[in-house]
């Protein structure tokens, strides 16, 4: 039962990060272009359209942190687990410990960032033109952040419950090796 919720749940969040990175992607370009026709046209661009693309592309880099890891597409030690004169236990013990590091790592860092959204909740500051909360747009570190180290805690259990080494999902980028 709870492993069902918990597929669910994962899955939830796989479709929102998806959709969130296209549409984003989708927007950046968007104003941008307009923006750039507007200067060439008019001499000068719409204010908003710049803040509001570093705003998206710094959500979107967060977030494409998390879908990377769920991925395996992160950069990786390969050199020390693709080679075949390693047994596969040595190397699965290695993808263990660089996955907790990286996990480890994930959470101090969403910890401090949730402590700084915490400053910025607390400060009222917002952006210069479109007064959006810095909370807010420094919301998506922390949790970012704390889902990419669920998806190594993820690598680590998968690679203890099964046999072959496990970096991310086969039809995607890392897979199984």
């Amino acid at each position: 039962m709870l492993l069902k919720l918990l597929k669910t749940v994962d899955s939830a969040i796989k479709r929102i990060e998806e959709a969130f990175l296209a549409l984003s992607i989708l927007a950046i370009s968007g104003l941008i272009f307009y923006n750039v026709i507007l200067r060439y046209l008019f001499g000068g661009g719409w204010a908003p359209s710049s803040e509001l693309s570093i705003v998206l592309m710094v959500i979107s880099t967060f977030i494409g942190c998390s879908y990377a890891a769920r991925k395996g597409a992160h950069l990786s030690m390969s050199a020390i687990y693709d080679v075949d004169f390693i047994s596969i236990r040595k190397r699965k013990i290695f993808m263990i410990i660089s996955s907790a590091l990286i996990a480890l790592f994930s959470f101090v860092l969403a910890y401090y960032g949730a402590l700084y959204v915490r400053g910025n909740f607390i400060s009222g500051r917002g952006t210069f033109i479109l007064d959006l909360p810095y909370w807010i747009i420094n919301a998506f570190f922390p949790i970012c952040l704390f889902l990419m180290g669920v998806h190594y805690l993820k690598n680590i259990y998968i690679n203890i419950k099964e046999e072959e080494l496990y970096a991310g999902p086969e039809e995607e980028a890392g897979g199984r090796f």
